[in-house]
């Protein structure tokens, strides 16, 4: 499965603002009419006709439809809103596609899948754990070798001051990029 882009987690957290995503359970089932899409923009995740259906539907706040992943803002009794995860299934992918490319939409319900257990994000969280845990020898050397790299790249653009401290501890420098240890010359 394909990870976010760094547009839509920008829009993620601009719309939630912080709020945990989490998977949803079962599905939901969303009916579009004619009149969501009067104030509706193609290509606008957060305002397209099917966010609109939803936020008629079920008095959520705020609806992100991309793609293949929807996020739904769900009003619980009470407690405030939960943001659910869902997966949008071929049709629904199929209208979203057809909507943002000609501005056209068709009227129906369409269903919003839960994610199966191995695209839940648990799970694709274990599967990344055990991917590095299960490295090949030579991916191992390729990483220790970009190490290696990026610290010799560092030590060469580091400098050393000398410094003589009347403690005896090593003294601490601001050399506008964050603090630097010194060697001691000599104690006095």
């Amino acid at each position: 499965m394909k990870g976010r882009s760094q547009n839509q987690i920008d829009m993620l957290q601009r719309v939630f603002c912080g709020l945990p995503i989490k998977d949803a359970e079962g599905a939901l089932l969303i009916t579009v009419k004619q009149e969501d899409g009067a104030n509706a923009k193609p290509r606008d995740a957060g305002n397209c006709v099917f966010s609109k259906a939803c936020q008629r539907l079920y008095g959520s706040m705020y609806v992100v439809f991309f793609r293949g992943i929807v996020y739904v803002d769900l009003p619980n009794e009470g407690i405030g809103s939960t943001v659910y995860r869902f997966i949008a299934g071929a049709a629904m992918e199929r209208a979203i596609k057809k909507y943002d490319e000609t501005g056209v939409f068709d009227t129906g319900t369409y269903r919003l899948l839960a994610p199966e257990p191995s695209k839940r994000l648990n799970a694709q969280r274990e599967k990344e754990r055990v991917r590095r845990r299960n490295r090949t020898p030579a991916q191992k050397n390729r990483i220790a070798k970009r190490n290696q790299e990026r610290e010799a790249h560092i030590k060469s653009k580091a400098y050393v001051v000398k410094t003589i401290s009347q403690a005896g501890l090593p003294g601490l420098v601001r050399n506008g990029s964050g603090f630097v240890q010194t060697k001691i010359v000599g104690a006095r």
